[in-house]
């Protein structure tokens, strides 16, 4: 099969990047015409999963062809009803590391709710290079104290460890200043940008030629009315967990126990002027924070994370941090009220 267009064409020496993930042409393209450099990328790997192949044509100003080969038969054959197959392979392992733990706490959630098998880690030191943990994807946040995400990525990828065997390595990041090719350039198989919701990791997975279980329908939990939150939002929330509200509490009380802690450590240290404390701190908190979309409380969490004595004087760091203990205060209550709608809630 064959789709041609009379477009503006790719040059023969740029037509070995299309089909890269995030990379188009010319830079100048994506702002012109829109796109984000991954259709072509998927396609590829959707024809190569279906054992054939995806090619072009093209000629700068004139246009490009894409053809499409796949290894299939004609055949008369009238295929008979029956149960419908999974879309995804069944029983999934997959290993997190995140030292956050709320955030460690919903993934977690949401791989049970998808029948994948979980294995979390707050700090990757734990995990002990002769155990028999079996996994066959890794998501791994970038900065974390211990050991960072790229860290992670070179002890795995150095042989020491018994259970790597190459299973793609996927970095989770809220990271701003760094473009996807910083981490698949030197060795990540994919990216997801936090905030993510579960479609993107679907997504994601997808695009590595893994899936997930397809779940059957489930008894629907009795809802619980609810007005309107007013300082955060739920959304991203409920793509991951859907209307499994005892799952919600878990989340959202396990975020309230952290921002306590959080909210004393950054006081410390706005006190004693550590800037580097201050920003590894703020970029703990973020996550959850955008999960949330608790916008007024992100603003001043990103301004600590890069903050420097030469961009955040001790000044505007130290009433920074008064306005956020104020919206955090407020945020604190509002979930403390929604909380105790759940009576096993001990918060």
């Amino acid at each position: 099969m064959q789709v041609a267009d009379t477009g503006i064409g790719i040059a023969k020496d740029k037509q070995h990047l299309i089909f890269r993930e995030f990379t188009q042409a010319k830079k100048t393209t994506e702002k012109k015409f829109g796109g984000h450099g991954l259709g072509l990328t998927i396609s590829k790997k959707l024809a190569e999963l279906l054992k054939g192949k995806l090619t072009l044509e093209s000629k700068l100003g004139a246009g490009s062809t894409f053809t499409l080969q796949l290894p299939l038969e004609i055949t008369d054959a009238v295929e008979k009803p029956g149960k419908e197959m999974p879309y995804m392979a069944p029983k999934l392992r997959m290993l997190i590391i995140d030292d956050d733990t709320a955030l460690l706490h919903m993934l977690r959630e949401l791989a049970e709710s998808m029948g994948i098998t979980a294995h979390t880690f707050t700090n990757f030191l734990s995990i002990e290079k002769d155990s028999h943990l079996a996994y066959d994807i890794v998501l791994t946040d970038i900065q974390m104290p211990q050991v960072t995400g790229f860290e992670v990525l070179k002890k795995l990828q150095s042989g020491i460890y018994k259970h790597y065997s190459d299973q793609p390595i996927v970095a989770m990041t809220g990271r701003r200043d760094l473009g996807p090719e910083a981490y698949i350039g030197v060795g990540f198989s994919q990216v997801l940008q936090k905030p993510f919701t579960k479609g993107e990791l679907i997504a994601t997975l997808k695009l590595l030629g893994i899936a997930t279980q397809k779940q059957e329908p489930q008894e629907e939990k009795v809802k619980i009315p609810e007005q309107e939150p007013k300082l955060y939002n739920l959304d991203i929330i409920h793509s991951f967990l859907g209307r499994n509200e005892d799952a919600i509490q878990d989340v959202l009380g396990t975020f309230l126990s952290d921002t306590e802690t959080n909210m004393k450590l950054l006081e410390e240290t706005v006190t004693a002027k550590d800037y580097q404390q201050v920003n590894h701190v703020a970029h703990r908190m973020l996550p959850m924070f955008r999960q949330l979309k608790v916008e007024n409380c992100v603003t001043i969490l990103e301004r600590m994370e890069l903050g420097t004595p030469e961009n955040l004087d001790q000044d505007i760091l130290a009433s920074s941090f008064v306005v956020l203990k104020h919206s955090v205060k407020e945020l604190v209550a509002e979930l403390e009220e929604r909380l105790a709608i759940n009576p096993d809630y001990n918060g």
